[in-house]
């Protein structure tokens, strides 16, 4: 091969690029959690795909699974602190998942009152469930209070209630990140998350969000709107899922037992 044809070969084996060099910045699974903490903007560029921010949400799949159609969960686990760490108070994450425990396995019955939530969760304590630890960072009064709200009613009257379900669905990478351009029309990227409770009624399903922000004097519609991006995540994926409309989504605060519909 003449020199001149040699160098041209070279050049052009060194400056060639990725067709797809969009699709090496962005994450091929993430959750709907760190898409909302990102505001929807692609992550930093990663290696393969980020798991990190699905630790959480980890934490709070539960073994129920699904009677119907299933949202492609698999087993699912919950991950416990280490010994060496059980010294400390629970950190607001770790509180939020001792709640969403406790929600996972609240009875659904009428007479609900403070004196059977203490019951259930020394109970829940006894049967290693929850840990000592969890349980003082549970407040019974706060679960009592959402027992006589007209949502856990409408719980309690349907024939079909899931909670703490993971969840797994893809969708178009275009669509997750917006802002970055080159992406294939054909790119997928897998999402994640954990949906709190869905139930049934004859006219399609209710999603419920469960909240242990601390409000700070904030209303309850205004501290819903920082969640509906993620709400509205779960309901297009539930509907994708199953196949079924979600006709009403809304966020439970436990702080001042607020209940805000965000659908």
């Amino acid at each position: 091969m003449p020199v001149s044809e040699a160098a041209e070969e070279v050049s052009r084996i060194l400056s060639w690029k990725y067709a797809n060099e969009a699709s090496t910045q962005v994450a091929a699974k993430t959750s709907i959690t760190a898409l909302k903490k990102n505001d929807a903007s692609p992550p930093s560029p990663v290696i393969g795909h980020d798991d990190s921010s699905l630790d959480q949400e980890k934490e709070r799949q539960s073994a129920e699974g699904w009677d119907e159609p299933p949202v492609n969960a698999a087993s699912s686990f919950r991950l416990r602190r280490p010994q060496f760490m059980s010294a400390r108070s629970l950190s607001p994450a770790e509180r939020g998942t001792a709640f969403h425990l406790v929600m996972q396995h609240l009875p659904m019955t009428d007479g609900i009152d403070e004196n059977t939530i203490t019951e259930m969760l020394d109970s829940l304590v006894a049967k290693r469930i929850l840990s000592g630890e969890q349980r003082q960072g549970v407040d019974a009064a706060a679960i009592a209070v959402f027992c006589r709200t007209p949502i856990y009613d409408r719980m309690r009257a349907s024939a079909r209630v899931w909670r703490e379900v993971p969840f797994t669905y893809g969708i178009a990478a275009d669509k997750v990140y917006p802002g970055v351009s080159g992406l294939p029309a054909e790119e997928t990227v897998i999402i994640q998350g954990v949906i709190d409770c869905l139930f049934a009624e004859d006219d399609g399903l209710v999603l419920v969000d469960y909240k242990t922000d601390v409000l700070k004097g904030l209303a309850g519609e205004e501290a819903a709107e920082k969640h509906r991006f993620q709400v509205e995540q779960y309901c297009g994926a539930v509907s994708a899922i199953l196949g079924r409309p979600v006709k009403e989504a809304y966020v439970y605060f436990f702080d001042g037992g607020q209940t805000v519909r965000l659908v």
